[in-house]
Protein backbone atom coordinates (compact mmCIF):
# COMPACT_ATOMS: atom_id res chain seq x y z
CA UNK A 1 0.00 0.00 0.00
CA UNK A 2 2.59 2.60 1.11
CA UNK A 3 6.08 2.88 -0.39
CA UNK A 4 7.93 1.43 2.61
CA UNK A 5 11.41 1.92 1.17
CA UNK A 6 10.79 5.68 0.93
CA UNK A 7 9.39 5.73 4.46
CA UNK A 8 12.47 3.93 5.77
CA UNK A 9 14.83 6.44 4.13
CA UNK A 10 12.79 9.38 5.44
CA UNK A 11 12.85 7.88 8.92
CA UNK A 12 16.60 7.25 8.88
CA UNK A 13 17.51 10.68 7.54
CA UNK A 14 15.21 12.63 9.86
CA UNK A 15 16.38 10.68 12.93
CA UNK A 16 20.01 11.19 11.93
CA UNK A 17 19.39 14.95 11.51
CA UNK A 18 17.33 15.04 14.73
CA UNK A 19 14.51 16.71 12.77
CA UNK A 20 10.74 16.27 12.93
CA UNK A 21 7.92 16.41 10.39
CA UNK A 22 4.19 17.14 10.60
CA UNK A 23 1.53 16.78 7.91
CA UNK A 24 -1.54 18.78 6.83
CA UNK A 25 -3.87 16.79 4.61
CA UNK A 26 -7.11 17.32 2.83
CA UNK A 27 -7.55 15.10 -0.25
CA UNK A 28 -5.58 12.18 1.23
CA UNK A 29 -7.69 12.23 4.41
CA UNK A 30 -5.01 10.89 6.74
CA UNK A 31 -3.24 8.41 4.46
CA UNK A 32 0.01 10.39 4.55
CA UNK A 33 -0.10 10.46 8.34
CA UNK A 34 -0.78 6.72 8.39
CA UNK A 35 2.17 6.11 6.05
CA UNK A 36 4.64 8.02 8.22
CA UNK A 37 3.23 6.59 11.44
CA UNK A 38 3.66 3.06 10.08
CA UNK A 39 7.45 3.34 10.37
CA UNK A 40 9.28 1.70 13.25
CA UNK A 41 10.36 4.45 15.66
CA UNK A 42 7.91 6.94 14.11
CA UNK A 43 7.84 8.79 17.44
CA UNK A 44 11.44 9.85 16.81
CA UNK A 45 10.67 11.84 13.65
CA UNK A 46 6.90 12.18 13.13
CA UNK A 47 5.03 14.65 15.33
CA UNK A 48 1.58 14.07 13.86
CA UNK A 49 -0.79 15.81 11.55
CA UNK A 50 -4.14 17.29 10.83
CA UNK A 51 -6.78 16.39 8.30
CA UNK A 52 -8.42 19.70 7.48
CA UNK A 53 -11.03 18.65 4.99
CA UNK A 54 -12.95 21.91 4.63
CA UNK A 55 -12.04 25.55 4.31
CA UNK A 56 -13.17 26.46 7.84
CA UNK A 57 -10.68 24.03 9.38
CA UNK A 58 -7.90 25.10 7.01
CA UNK A 59 -8.43 28.73 8.00
CA UNK A 60 -8.83 28.01 11.72
CA UNK A 61 -5.94 25.58 12.24
CA UNK A 62 -3.54 26.31 9.37
CA UNK A 63 -4.11 30.02 8.74
CA UNK A 64 -4.82 29.80 5.02
CA UNK A 65 -6.19 32.87 3.26
CA UNK A 66 -9.97 32.35 3.24
CA UNK A 67 -10.64 34.57 0.24
CA UNK A 68 -7.99 32.89 -1.93
CA UNK A 69 -9.13 29.45 -0.72
CA UNK A 70 -12.74 30.18 -1.65
CA UNK A 71 -11.70 31.25 -5.16
CA UNK A 72 -10.29 27.78 -5.97
CA UNK A 73 -12.04 25.43 -3.55
CA UNK A 74 -8.69 25.31 -1.67
CA UNK A 75 -7.07 23.41 -4.55
CA UNK A 76 -4.11 25.66 -5.31
CA UNK A 77 -0.39 26.02 -4.85
CA UNK A 78 -0.94 28.95 -2.50
CA UNK A 79 -3.25 26.93 -0.25
CA UNK A 80 -0.80 24.02 -0.18
CA UNK A 81 2.04 26.41 0.72
CA UNK A 82 0.02 27.98 3.52
CA UNK A 83 -1.04 24.56 4.83
CA UNK A 84 2.57 23.29 4.94
CA UNK A 85 3.84 26.36 6.78
CA UNK A 86 0.79 26.33 9.02
CA UNK A 87 1.33 22.72 10.11
CA UNK A 88 5.01 23.44 10.77
CA UNK A 89 3.96 26.24 13.10
CA UNK A 90 1.09 24.29 14.64
CA UNK A 91 3.27 21.31 15.57
CA UNK A 92 6.55 23.18 16.02
CA UNK A 93 8.38 20.94 13.55
CA UNK A 94 11.34 21.41 11.25
CA UNK A 95 9.40 20.11 8.24
CA UNK A 96 5.82 20.53 7.08
CA UNK A 97 4.11 18.61 4.29
CA UNK A 98 0.69 19.43 2.88
CA UNK A 99 -1.64 18.21 0.18
CA UNK A 100 -4.95 19.52 -1.14
CA UNK A 101 -6.91 18.67 -4.26
CA UNK A 102 -9.29 16.07 -5.68
CA UNK A 103 -9.53 12.29 -5.45
CA UNK A 104 -12.73 12.12 -7.50
CA UNK A 105 -13.60 13.87 -10.75
CA UNK A 106 -16.17 16.52 -9.83
CA UNK A 107 -17.46 19.72 -11.47
CA UNK A 108 -15.29 21.87 -9.15
CA UNK A 109 -12.16 20.20 -10.57
CA UNK A 110 -13.39 20.42 -14.17
CA UNK A 111 -13.72 16.63 -13.88
CA UNK A 112 -9.94 16.23 -13.48
CA UNK A 113 -7.94 14.56 -10.72
CA UNK A 114 -5.12 16.64 -9.34
CA UNK A 115 -3.59 17.75 -6.10
CA UNK A 116 -1.13 20.39 -5.00
CA UNK A 117 1.46 19.53 -2.40
CA UNK A 118 4.14 21.46 -0.59
CA UNK A 119 7.12 20.45 1.48
CA UNK A 120 8.62 23.22 3.56
CA UNK A 121 11.38 23.52 6.09
CA UNK A 122 10.29 26.15 8.53
CA UNK A 123 9.00 29.04 6.42
CA UNK A 124 11.05 28.07 3.36
CA UNK A 125 9.25 26.25 0.57
CA UNK A 126 11.46 23.40 -0.65
CA UNK A 127 9.02 21.82 -3.11
CA UNK A 128 5.63 23.01 -4.31
CA UNK A 129 4.13 21.03 -7.16
CA UNK A 130 1.01 19.58 -8.73
CA UNK A 131 0.27 15.89 -9.27
CA UNK A 132 -2.12 15.01 -12.10
CA UNK A 133 -3.81 11.62 -12.33
CA UNK A 134 -6.09 9.87 -14.78
CA UNK A 135 -9.65 11.09 -14.18
CA UNK A 136 -10.92 7.49 -14.09
CA UNK A 137 -8.75 6.56 -11.09
CA UNK A 138 -10.71 5.23 -8.11
CA UNK A 139 -10.63 7.57 -5.09
CA UNK A 140 -8.60 5.36 -2.76
CA UNK A 141 -6.07 4.54 -5.48
CA UNK A 142 -5.74 8.26 -6.27
CA UNK A 143 -5.11 9.02 -2.60
CA UNK A 144 -2.43 6.31 -2.39
CA UNK A 145 -0.74 7.53 -5.57
CA UNK A 146 -0.61 11.05 -4.15
CA UNK A 147 0.88 9.78 -0.88
CA UNK A 148 3.51 7.63 -2.55
CA UNK A 149 4.53 10.46 -4.88
CA UNK A 150 4.97 12.82 -1.93
CA UNK A 151 6.98 10.22 -0.02
CA UNK A 152 9.27 9.77 -3.02
CA UNK A 153 9.74 13.52 -3.42
CA UNK A 154 10.42 14.03 0.31
CA UNK A 155 12.92 11.17 0.29
CA UNK A 156 14.75 12.77 -2.66
CA UNK A 157 14.76 16.16 -0.97
CA UNK A 158 16.35 14.82 2.20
Amino acid sequence: MFETSAIDVIKEKLIKLNEKVAVAESVTAGFLQAALASADSALKFFEGGITAYNINQKVHHLNIDRKKGEECNCASEQTANEMAMGVCNLFGTDWGISITGYATAVPESDFKLFAYFTICKGNEIKISDRIDLDKNEKAEQAQLKYVNEILARFKSLL
